[in-house]
């Protein structure tokens, strides 16, 4: 959804929506239904609802894709208004016929304000083969921008493929960046110490400090990006993304524990639960129970997604509401205390792997 209202509102493009944002998406669908994005975005007192179909209609020579919005805006629980677009077009422009609209002229800040946050949304599927690469060409593209003009996030790429040339970017122009980016992963790896450029062909290197072979004292040693862990450089990618001055509407990642060493996932975890700029939500999937332990009193935060095969959907549930009778027939580790007449639940780390192990076990689900 947010690239493609990006299309319109970034990057001012008039391209309709095209059959592969509906055809890639398609196959998890029943009888060709429609894809429906939705969110809600809060600002003050101002509330905006917005959704976005995308689908395809039969036509003489076959099929169209389309593309319908829908916004609906409240403001100060009081004041409603509903702004629908034309009916199934090709073109995502409600953002642009809003500026125009009358009813809508009181609110303009508030919805340029909605759609530029709905335009920095990303996702990350790190991968391990990806994220060592430094490809000088794509480091040129971006030395060819200014130095505002990089969308940093945007330009790591969804598998961190770009991550050493954004690295490197970052090193030469960013010095507040790079400074917090090495703070954090010196205190996940005390051996880590900078990213070094070096003068002949500027690549990258990571300098470790450690003992050679042939030596008993400790020396700096520069790594090329290939030689590094995959799971430092996972570590590197998110410590880059949480350092940004300018903190992004959404980062979600999925199943961000995979390579990362246990100790290491915590202090990634504690990253993006306390280190984060405070508007950055972040939602991720994992399978690992480590990934919880920073919740380990904010349950209300986690849902439990079940595959249900039969039904062909999936079934959610917030954690907190999942392990209420566990914790009260004392079948895993935990307290419950009545906080403004609600129940708060507290698991102990045993607690937390206890109940992973519990619904693992069930059959036909899957976390």
């Amino acid at each position: 959804m947010s690239e493609l209202v990006s299309r319109s509102v970034i990057f001012k493009q008039v391209d309709s929506v095209i059959p592969s944002d509906y055809l890639q998406h398609r196959h998890r669908l029943n009888h060709n239904r429609p894809i429906i994005y939705s969110c809600k975005w809060l600002e003050d007192k101002t509330e905006i609802h917005y959704s976005l179909e995308v689908g395809q209609k039969s036509r003489e020579y076959g099929y169209r894709t389309y593309c319908k919005e829908f916004l609906k805006l409240i403001h100060d629980k009081t004041n409603y208004l509903e702004f629908i677009s034309s009916d199934k077009t090709d073109y995502i422009d409600l953002y642009e016929n809003l500026k125009n609209n009358d009813k809508a002229k009181n609110y303009l800040g508030h919805i340029r304000k909605f759609f530029m946050s709905l335009c920095y949304l990303y996702y990350f599927n790190f991968q391990s083969t990806s994220l060592g690469q430094h490809d000088l060409q794509t480091l040129n593209k971006f030395r060819a921008k200014k130095k505002t003009d990089l969308n940093i996030p945007y330009a790591l790429g969804v598998q961190g493929e770009n991550f050493q040339s954004v690295l490197t970017f970052v090193k030469q122009n960013y010095d507040s960046v790079m400074s917090r980016f090495q703070q954090l992963m010196q205190q996940l790896n005390t051996g880590f110490k900078s990213i070094y450029i070096t003068k002949r062909d500027t690549s990258i290197r990571w300098q470790f400090e450690g003992l050679r072979s042939s030596s008993s004292k400790t020396e700096l040693m520069n790594f090329k990006p290939f030689e590094v862990s995959d799971g430092i450089l996972k570590c590197g990618a998110i410590a880059l993304l949480v350092s940004l001055p300018k903190p992004v509407s959404l980062l979600m990642f999925e199943e961000l524990e995979n390579g990362i060493h246990e100790k290491n996932l915590r202090e990634v975890m504690r990253w993006l639960t306390d280190e984060k700029p405070k508007r950055t939500q972040i939602i991720m999937s994992s399978h690992n129970p480590t990934a919880l332990m920073n919740f380990q009193n904010k349950l209300e935060f986690v849902n439990y997604f079940i595959w249900e095969k039969d039904g062909h959907q999936s079934n959610i549930q917030n954690f907190e509401d999942l392990v209420h009778s566990f914790v009260l027939l004392k079948e895993i580790d935990g307290t419950i205390k009545r906080v403004k007449n609600k129940n708060k639940i507290t698991l102990t780390e045993k607690g937390i792997f206890d109940f992973f192990y519990i619904i693992m076990r069930r059959k036909d689900n899957f976390l």
